[in-house]
């Protein structure tokens, strides 16, 4: 008897269209994931975010649900994709969703939303469904709004399902945490088309896009799960603006009420609401390690959407406050440009700032190089790009002096604010603002001690430099400065954990990368 080898079917399951060129390994700035059944609005949703205004690698994963419909039209589609995108094509040949004869209970996509969060190659992930599309700006402000959380949400505009024409901003649905007409129900809501998630940090909740909420019958509701776990468990930003355009469908249970909301106009009490100033724009125009980060979550805590570090016009523009050293060292042209804004000042005692810059520029200074625009930022307010104690020292003292000269006579435009001494920085600047005092604790960042001995202690736990930097994404020269100094910390005592965000955020990457057992022992001892 002779063995004859058989023909076998191949079917590719998935498949990337780009340029030719395109590295795929390289992480994306920015993944999006679009689950679609092939409907003819995917081109407009497409190519929505073909025409962001952010030009970073963008990876666009399309899952295929289920549908007969020539697969031919998403290359028609993307002839028109720029060179930093590459759309990722997920073409199962089933479907995961019981809708369609699948297994996952998760009727609006099964398991897709899940499978390519954890497929996309970023750490950062947007949502779009193939029916709605995007403002030119989404991406550019959810990721400004994202660099210092773990999740970030726009708002949306109601469309009417006919015309494709924006009727009004959303200000009762998806309106973000403890606000809206979900907030009793659900603690607020976000419309997934609104989202972008850090993935890394936000793993946990990656699972619940394919699980809807217990008793839903319609299993339509996985978007309710992944939002109480958000919540919950992760820390938000809002970009405040609207950029999310949402088609109304008439076959939504919810339709008659939105309808409703749109004929009646006003918003609910409890409906989340931008703050808007007689004046033009805040800017912070201090300089580096004075506090920026800290007035930056400071202004967003008083209600301002705000950008750390601000790399164009068009993000200031989208932003009520913009900090960091590119608005610092623009302010005059920024005051022109915006009349009728704010300058704060922020400052610190010298010998402490340089210190501080020292160990800044030695802990990122490999990735400065990197960067042009940060290279001419840096030569243009320090006169160097490599830290200089006296070139530094001069620039302080020039900045300082530039900026008093600048609002000699215009006092009511510049608060000067040294968010590290003064008592009680939020009188300050909620007088300056002229805004409610907040009772909460201002915002202290980044407290460099604690960080160090968070850091150390890592080290001394993981024994090895190099792992102990891509634990904590700091660079090696970092881990290797403070091992050479001779920085210990005692790993016999539990450490008192206030170290700002930044503490915070290098524990979660403690947490995600070694566990929960190495965390507690670096933070509480043995």
């Amino acid at each position: 008897m002779t063995n004859q080898a058989q023909e076998l079917a191949v079917q590719p399951a998935a498949y990337h269209i780009g340029h030719p060129g395109i590295q795929l390994q390289e992480a994306f700035d920015v993944s999006v994931v679009i689950p679609t059944i092939l409907r003819p609005t995917l081109r407009r949703a497409l190519e929505s975010v073909f025409t962001q205004d952010f030009k970073g690698r963008t990876q666009i994963l399309v899952g295929i649900d289920k549908s007969t419909a020539d697969r031919k039209s998403i290359s028609e589609i993307c002839r028109t994709m720029p060179a930093h995108c590459v759309v990722t094509v997920m073409d199962l040949g089933y479907s995961t969703s019981v809708r369609h004869g699948g297994l996952h209970p998760a009727r609006d996509g099964g398991t897709l939303r899940t499978a390519l969060s954890y497929l996309a190659n970023s750490r950062y992930v947007s949502y779009l469904d193939d029916d709605n599309w995007w403002d030119p700006n989404h991406l550019s402000t959810l990721l400004t709004a994202i660099e210092r959380c773990d999740w970030a949400f726009s708002l949306r505009w109601f469309v009417d399902p006919e015309s494709s024409t924006p009727l009004c901003i959303d200000q009762w649905e998806s309106t973000g945490i403890d606000c809206g007409v979900f907030a009793d129900q659900f603690g607020g809501f976000v419309d997934p088309n609104c989202l972008m998630l850090d993935k890394l940090r936000c793993e946990p909740v990656l699972r619940a896009w394919s699980i809807p909420v217990d008793g839903d019958k319609k299993a339509m509701s996985a978007d309710r799960n992944v939002f109480r776990l958000l919540r919950e468990n992760f820390r938000s930003a809002a970009t405040q603006s609207a950029t999310c355009k949402y088609v109304l469908d008439p076959n939504d249970g919810l339709h008659p009420q939105r309808m409703e909301w749109i004929r009646a106009g006003a918003a609910p009490e409890n409906a989340s609401q931008r703050v808007t100033e007689p004046w033009g724009k805040i800017f912070g125009i201090g300089l580096s390690r004075t506090g920026t980060t800290s007035l930056t979550e400071a202004f967003r805590m008083l209600g301002y959407t705000a950008v750390h570090f601000p790399t164009s016009l068009g993000q200031i523009d989208h932003h009520d406050a913009s900090t960091d050293t590119p608005v610092a060292a623009n302010f005059g042209n920024l005051d022109q440009r915006y009349p009728n804004s704010k300058f704060i000042l922020t400052i610190r005692d010298k010998p402490s700032w340089l210190e501080s810059c020292e160990k800044f520029w030695r802990k990122n200074g490999e990735d400065f190089e990197k960067t042009e625009f940060i290279r001419n930022l840096h030569a243009t307010l320090y006169g160097s790009n490599d830290f200089d104690p006296a070139r530094f020292s001069a620039a302080y003292d020039r900045h300082i002096d530039a900026v008093g000269e600048f609002f000699r006579d215009r006092p009511n435009d510049l608060l000067t604010l040294d968010v590290f001494t003064d008592g009680d920085p939020w009188a300050a600047l909620c007088d300056f603002l002229e805004t409610p005092r907040q009772q909460a604790p201002f915002p202290h960042q980044n407290r460099s001690s604690v960080v160090d001995a968070l850091l150390t202690r890592l080290l001394a736990v993981i024994g090895d430099v190099k792992e102990t930097a891509t634990v904590a994404n700091v660079s090696v020269a970092y881990i290797d400065g403070l091992r050479n100094a001779g920085i210990i910390d005692d790993l016999d005592e539990p450490m008192v954990l206030d170290g700002g965000l930044e503490a915070n955020l290098i524990l979660r990457r403690i947490v995600n990368v070694k566990g929960d057992d190495i965390a507690a022992r670096i933070v509480n001892g043995p």
